[in-house]
């Protein structure tokens, strides 16, 4: 039988990738009856607010980097101690080789100080998961929903026939009045460098483009005045920062969306719109969005790809101009065709 009236925690859920990919597991831990916290970053905590969450009891609590600040550590401690959960579910998703140490040691503490009746749920292929009460085989080249599921139905916490919903957001695609849309949308940022595409491929897609096209390159401001300078002002282009809530909403309004591999991939994936993301160290069947809705542009032509590494060990990270303009002007043209939209390119010799 599936977990029932039981205060559950599900974590740590720092990119937005993860904290998006497991709403749908927790929307159904709600449905059963449960009473869910998940722990999340800031950034996440304000995605939250357009969420389509199951009912009033699920409960948001923000966590920072242990290396953030002095104590972070502790405030958490705190935090899961007040709670009185009768489950923690770490959340499956990272490599091993990036998995995190501390957070398995500071359930451990907490359990063994405080809450003697708490069962701690993590993945068994994760660094120091012998402290877990319940370990369990993720596959770890699935989806990051479906890796969720999976812990979630070898724990027992859900049917094994489940049906999850992942239409996560109540944000809806049509534009409001005199709100303006665009054509092709680009997150040209990332969590890391490595995952960031240079600045001279933008320059070349947006040159190969039909200037009648309407774009919109969206971030913070460091990431688009480079790429402002290097395109100079054209009046088709534009470039839009502002709140997490705002870009989202962006994002669902746009027919074709371009990013990185980065959380924003996983939003547009949950979006439902036409998706592509660019991957170049990671391997994208490590962490992909949503396969059914996003498609991946990636080419493993060097000796070192995929290293799944936050920087680059020799400094040039060219894993990422692997896929070319040229490329991903082609994908982008073709959606736009099959969506209606007609536009060709600009220099098609």
């Amino acid at each position: 039988m599936p977990w029932k009236d039981k205060s559950i925690v599900m974590g740590f859920y720092q990119g937005i990738g993860d904290f998006l990919s497991a709403i749908p597991v927790a929307n159904e831990l709600l449905r059963q009856g449960n009473r869910v916290s998940m722990v999340v970053s800031r950034t996440n905590l304000e995605l939250a607010e357009l969420v389509a969450w199951e009912n009033e009891h699920i409960k948001l609590i923000e966590f920072a980097p242990f290396s953030s600040k002095p104590g972070a550590g502790f405030a958490l401690m705190r935090d899961l101690i007040r709670l009185k959960a009768d489950y923690v579910v770490v959340s499956p998703h990272a490599q091993k080789r990036v998995s995190s140490w501390k957070l398995p040691v500071l359930l451990w503490m907490v359990k063994h100080l405080a809450r003697p009746r708490l069962k701690v749920v993590g993945s068994a292929d994760e660094r120091l998961s012998g402290l877990y009460d319940q370990r369990m085989t993720v596959d770890k080249q699935l989806d990051l929903t479906s890796r969720e599921r999976v812990l979630h139905q070898a724990a027992g916490s859900v049917r094994d026939n489940c049906l999850l919903n992942m239409n996560i957001f109540t944000i809806t695609r049509s534009p409001s009045n005199g709100e303006t849309t665009y054509d092709l949308v680009i997150h040209p940022g990332a969590s890391r460098d490595i995952k960031m595409w240079p600045i001279a491929l933008h320059r070349e897609l947006i040159e190969s483009l039909d200037t009648d096209l309407r774009i919109a390159f969206l971030g913070v401001p460091a990431e688009l005045s480079p790429i402002e300078d290097a395109l100079g002002q054209r009046a088709n282009v534009a470039y839009l920062s502002g709140s997490v809530t705002d870009a989202v909403r962006v994002v669902a309004r746009a027919p074709v969306v371009l990013t990185m591999d980065s959380g924003f991939s996983h939003v547009a994936a949950f979006l439902g719109v036409r998706h592509f993301a660019l991957f170049g160290s990671t391997d994208p069947s490590a962490y992909p969005p949503r396969p059914d809705r996003s498609t991946m542009l990636y080419r493993q032509v060097l000796p070192c790809q995929p290293c799944n590494l936050h920087t680059c060990p020799f400094d040039h990270a060219v894993c990422m101009q692997q896929v070319g303009p040229a490329e991903v002007a082609e994908a982008i043209i073709a959606a736009l065709d099959m969506l209606g939209i007609g536009h060709v390119a600009a220099h098609p010799d």
